[in-house]
């Protein structure tokens, strides 16, 4: 079981840092050649293309994920059942919400551009739902690769287009070309996994994914909107200039939350699996899951906001210095993120979506109140601040569901420990950050871990642990590379 955590964790955390670093190299590009405006633009119809997505898909993919980690002889069925009704959504959504994206903007540019979008809509569902039906496979491997060849690819041609002075248009179109190839090589990947699994509709199946539908499928679309009304909001109230500094700001997010995203994603199956039949396993994990998940954070934010000034300069330009004041505030979202990534995989593994349904549905009424108040005040940063509010409140009350309706994880005192070394760690950075960031980054991180052992958080058997599987993962990539070169011989 770790060995497989382990891998899958690898990959998805590659997967998680690869892509939002070659998504953000294209931000850097539209930055630099079009401007902030276009950069808002592109904002703009990728939070109608990840709102689509999210509403599409219906959350199906936690439930293939789960039914499927439980009995893979269902892969088939389940992933077909559930591409027709993502097809099927994709029509709806196509008539029903793309009008009133392209009627919200008057540039003609971005109407196309939502167009385009809604029409890639249809082979990202199918994806999705592929991805799904692999993690359940515990085959990360196969869609990261499909992933980050996607990616990179899309990101240098749309890159290539922009130097040739074409706009959003040529970038949309790119996406949905790219995707479209995409997805056929899913589709091989599960041929290839499962090759005596026949994809054939079902209509049991498709009836049972119907019935869970208005709970599984509320949950991300509530989530969707929880992430992207502010940027709709910012639209509204301050226009799209405010948008591209805030984008810039959130695209440098997407890149150091990888970790805890790649981990809620791996450790899902494994939750779905031990949940019922080894439930001492279960808590074990649960507790371990929620402390690693803070500690491994924690440096992340603070690696990121000492360097935030620097990085949005050398990223960007001069002329978007504004974004670093975001970035200073959304970094610390990054703890909290990565706690609620972890428990919203355990209230799935155990039935309890409905829990995280209502917790979603607070935090939305949340940020939609704290943003309509700060915004118009503050802009892109009123928008980073109700953010960091909205998602503190959104895992203070998922932590309880989890503890009063699942397990009780008993890790608050840990927690703490971990929250004071951090403190701690934070006292040198400030004096040296003035005159040297880089410094400072090396002194935080290594009065963190000092600190760390010193409260007790880490122990002797963790350093045994990180030295054990630093070994053997060397091991394996000598045998790997040895391998070749005997066969050659």
């Amino acid at each position: 079981m770790q060995s497989s955590l382990l891998k899958n964790l690898s990959f998805l955390t590659l997967s998680n840092i690869l892509l939002p670093v070659a998504s953000t190299a294209l931000v850097v590009a539209i930055s630099r050649l079009g401007g902030v405006r276009l950069l808002g633009e592109y904002t703009y119809i990728l939070t109608f293309f990840f709102i689509g997505q999210t509403c599409t898909t219906g959350g199906m993919q936690i439930l293939i994920t789960r039914e499927v980690a439980r009995d893979r002889r269902l892969a088939g069925t389940y992933f077909a059942s559930a591409s027709v009704i993502g097809v099927l959504l994709v029509a709806v959504l196509s008539v029903a919400l793309a009008p009133w994206f392209v009627w919200s903007v008057p540039e003609f540019s971005v109407r196309v551009g939502i167009v385009v979008m809604a029409a890639a809509l249809l082979p990202t569902v199918i994806w999705s739902f592929g991805e799904a039906t692999l993690l359940a496979f515990e085959r990360a491997e196969d869609f990261v690769v499909i992933g980050l060849c996607e990616t990179i690819a899309r990101t240098a041609t749309s890159t290539f287009l922009l130097w040739g002075g074409y706009g959003l248009e040529g970038i949309a179109l790119t996406f949905l070309t790219y995707r479209m190839i995409g997805v056929s090589f899913i589709m091989l990947a599960i041929r290839r996994r499962a090759p005596g699994c026949a994809i054939a509709f079902d209509r049991a199946c498709f009836r049972s994914l119907l019935r869970q539908m208005p709970t599984v499928g509320a949950i991300p679309i509530v989530n969707a909107l929880y992430w992207r009304s502010d940027t709709l909001l910012l639209t509204w109230l301050r226009g799209l200039t405010e948008v591209g500094y805030y984008g810039a700001s959130t695209r440098l997010l997407d890149i150091t939350r990888s970790l805890p995203q790649s981990y809620g994603r791996a450790v899902y199956p494994l939750f779905a699996r031990v949940h019922d039949s080894e439930p001492r396993e279960f808590e074990r994990l649960c507790r371990r899951s929620i402390l690693g998940v803070v500690v491994a954070t924690i440096p992340l934010c603070m690696m990121t906001w000492l360097l935030s000034q620097w990085i949005v300069r050398i990223m960007y330009g001069a002329a978007m210095g504004p974004a670093a004041v975001g970035l200073e505030i959304l970094v610390w979202i990054m703890i909290p993120y990565g706690l609620t990534s972890t428990l919203a995989q355990m209230l799935f593994a155990t039935g309890n979506q409905v829990l995280d349904l209502k917790v979603n549905s607070i935090a939305l009424a949340t940020n939609v109140i704290l943003n309509l108040i700060l915004i118009p005040r503050w802009g892109f940063v009123g928008a980073s601040i109700a953010g960091l509010c909205s998602i503190t409140l959104h895992v203070s009350l998922q932590y309880r569901y989890v503890r009063t309706r699942v397990c009780r994880p008993g890790v608050l005192g840990d927690l703490g420990r971990a929250a004071v070394a951090a403190l701690a760690a934070m006292g040198p950075a400030l004096l040296v950050r003035p005159w040297n960031a880089p410094l400072a980054v090396i002194l935080t991180l290594a009065s963190y871990t000092v600190a760390l052992w010193w409260t007790g958080v880490l122990r002797p058997r963790h350093f045994r642990w990180l030295v054990n599987r630093g070994a053997g993962l060397m091991q394996r990539t000598v045998a790997m590379l040895t391998v070749p070169s005997r066969a050659s011989g």
